[in-house]
């Protein structure tokens, strides 16, 4: 199995612009460690400087405002994240400066999952469509992972 990195960004105590946060925390009660590392990156992508250990495969979890129903989520790579996306936590500038400090992040299969959040009050209850997205996910996680293959 290559080894993965699955990274959770948001902003925590913001209800679904946390659910990053909150899907990476869930993900490491219901899957054992030895599927991949986890890290909360909270709302600053360049944390992944610290602890980005060469995995050959990078999954970055967040929220976001994509004029989508309250819920919907899409996958696809980081390489398409372009200036004026509202992905939070996650902005070209800082792939820019994560790919240059980290030359070798360049080599590893990155992808965002992101959710189309619909509260952003304060608070720590996910909205019902982000929180029915998040189960969802967290029940077919294994299929997400196969999708992007991260396990082979």
């Amino acid at each position: 199995m290559k080894s993965s990195l699955i990274a959770g960004l948001g902003n925590a105590g913001y209800q679904d612009e946390a659910v990053g946060l909150f899907m990476v925390s869930q993900l490491g009660k219901h899957y054992p460690k030895s599927y991949f590392n986890t890290v909360l990156l909270d709302n600053d992508l360049l944390k992944l400087l610290t602890c980005y250990q060469d995995e050959e495969n990078v999954l970055f979890i967040s929220g976001g405002y994509f004029r989508q129903p309250s819920g919907h989520h899409t996958i696809f790579p980081l390489s398409r994240v372009k200036e004026g996306m509202k992905i939070i936590g996650i902005t070209a500038p800082e792939i820019r400066t994560l790919y240059h400090e980290v030359p070798q992040f360049r080599l590893a299969d990155s992808y965002v999952l992101a959710i189309q959040v619909h509260w952003n009050e304060w608070g720590n209850e996910l909205s019902p469509e982000v929180s029915a997205a998040v189960k969802g996910l967290l029940h077919n996680f294994s299929a997400v992972l196969e999708k992007l293959n991260f396990l082979a």
